[in-house]
């Protein structure tokens, strides 16, 4: 079936079904062929179960204590907990980190596990993480904290296999305090 979106740009779907090699497709219309193709189409990845990637986490720029007055960045190294490198990758200075653009955080106070500022993976994506050339990271203003706590962070990346959020195993402390 073919559909007209505006001027040349148009749609077409379709089902194949069997194996093939190669499809041949021609644009036509009341007899008069516009264009014709081919393509040689890709086999679906079929899976016992859903692929879920486990990572491993950690914030480079972390510090033990933030002030109030301060908007600490949280930069993340990300790998994939099954990574082996070779002995290039060893041997380089910096080690590639993940890029995750579905990422989000959570801060919560530790003395009583209060989510201060809960998870944002809703319409409004609150928590979710940036991202640049060097990975993921977020901004955090001290300020929406109370002095004299300590607080624990926490992360959860989305798996698009199982259509879901799945907190990672980590939890990264820290302390805010006054001025």
């Amino acid at each position: 079936t073919g559909g007209w979106v505006s001027t040349g740009l148009y749609t077409a779907s379709f089902a194949l079904t069997g194996t093939l090699s190669k499809a041949f497709d021609v644009w036509h219309l009341s007899g008069t062929v516009f264009a014709t193709s081919s393509f040689a189409p890709l086999p679906l990845n079929m899976y016992d179960n859903a692929p879920t990637p486990e990572y491993v986490t950690a914030i480079s720029n972390m510090k033990s204590e933030y002030k109030r007055s301060e908007t600490g960045r949280f930069r993340l190294f990300i790998r994939n907990k099954n990574w082996s490198p070779t002995i290039y990758t060893v041997s380089q200075a910096d080690n590639p980190t993940e890029t995750l653009t579905s990422a989000s955080y959570q801060i919560f106070r530790v003395s009583d596990d209060l989510a201060v500022i809960p998870y944002g993976t809703g319409s409004d994506k609150q928590t979710y993480l940036s991202y640049d050339v060097s990975g993921n990271y977020f901004d955090l203003e001290m300020s929406m904290l109370q002095s004299g706590f300590a607080y624990g962070l926490t992360l959860a990346y989305y798996n698009d296999s199982i259509a879901d959020w799945v907190q990672q195993p980590e939890v990264f402390k820290f302390r805010v305090e006054k001025d």
